[in-house]
């Protein structure tokens, strides 16, 4: 049997977290709190056994959000030339200027000043990796996503 991530049996461990879970709600009436707990303890261990198999995974779901999400990067455009600025913070301290043309990893994003550019004014900014491991902010008015921003969570 494989997995929701190809790795095998996990979707049986989930699936029998579950019907443990289920199976203590249904005999506590009839065994008493020490059997519902120890069917809880179980449900609780397969749970452990899918962090164990699948790190970040949950009992109970398909696909972890850690899975669901990716690396979100964004290539500087539309500056005429003229780069666009890594600052410090949002706004402010230039650390560098990068080219047209720059593809950065994008690492979260935050609210700053608004900056107009070619795909509109916006108060957004990421937090960004360049390529050469430099970290700031970049204004996303001067960014070209390559996955909708808006599954990149916030700083």
């Amino acid at each position: 049997m494989t997995g929701t991530r190809g790795r095998p049996g996990s979707d049986a461990v989930i699936r029998a977290g579950r019907l443990l879970a289920a199976a203590a709600l249904l005999v506590l009436p009839v065994g008493g709190c020490a059997v519902a707990g120890r069917l809880l303890t179980a449900a609780g261990t397969a749970a452990s056994v899918v962090e164990m198999v699948e790190p970040g995974a949950e009992a109970g779901a398909a696909t972890s959000a850690a899975a669901e999400r990716r690396t979100a990067h964004a290539v500087v455009s539309g500056t005429g030339r003229s780069g666009l600025r890594l600052n410090r913070v949002p706004g402010a301290e230039r650390l560098a200027v990068l080219p047209d043309g720059t593809r950065v990893e994008v690492r979260c994003r935050a609210v700053g000043r608004v900056v107009g550019g070619p795909y509109g004014p916006t108060a957004a900014w990421s937090s960004v990796r360049t390529p050469d491991g430099r970290t700031g902010y970049m204004s996303e008015a001067f960014l070209r996503f390559e996955i909708d921003p808006d599954g990149v969570s916030p700083c």
